[in-house]
């Protein structure tokens, strides 16, 4: 049998009526009705009633953030998860420099547990001199933060608000203006 081998006595001298047992290799699944077989009176041996085919996993798991490919489903295949723009790799609770990572299709069926997708993180807004404290509040890519100019200045070239970046980093810090300054 193919992708399998047998366990047991299984010689040039066995008896009559002694039986062994195929079993699969790693990676694949006894499918049929009965793995063993038994010398026979003519001194050849039963054939088994089934194969070892090759474990498929399935589909991978979605990973949200980020997507996966892969270009088969079958034992010891990997996939390759990529997170989106604005979000972080994390493998095994740490961030990652690289924006890649890999699953593979494990003997059980099932596939290795994906590396994480998380939100890019710029923190909390930073304090600018003369202006409202925003929330003081993580916040992540694309969110905005909307400054408030204290009384008796403005917003320098009408810029007020910031954006969190793909790169963790704040958009360009707006500046608040002296009202006296303006004449």
């Amino acid at each position: 049998m193919s992708n399998g081998n047998y366990q047991g006595s299984a010689s040039s001298r066995t008896s009559v009526g002694v039986t062994v047992s195929y079993y699969c290799y790693s990676g694949y699944y006894f499918n049929g009705t009965h793995p063993d077989i038994t010398c026979l009176g003519n001194g050849t041996w039963s054939r088994p009633s089934g194969t070892c085919d090759v474990i498929d996993c399935g589909p991978p798991p979605a990973v949200p953030g980020g997507n996966v490919t892969y270009p088969s489903t079958e034992y010891y295949s990997t996939g390759t998860v990529k997170c989106n723009t604005g979000f972080n790799l994390v493998v095994n609770g740490y961030t990652q420099l690289y924006s890649s990572g890999t699953i593979t299709c494990l003997s059980s069926g099932e596939w290795s547990a994906p590396p994480e997708c998380t939100r890019v993180d710029c923190g909390i807004a930073p304090i600018l001199p003369n202006a409202q404290i925003p929330a003081r509040s993580n916040h992540y890519y694309q969110q905005t933060v909307t400054y408030d100019c204290n009384h008796g200045f403005y917003p320098k070239r009408n810029m007020s608000v910031i954006t969190c970046l793909a790169s963790g980093e704040w958009s360009t810090l707006p500046y608040c203006l002296s009202k006296l300054w303006a004449h």
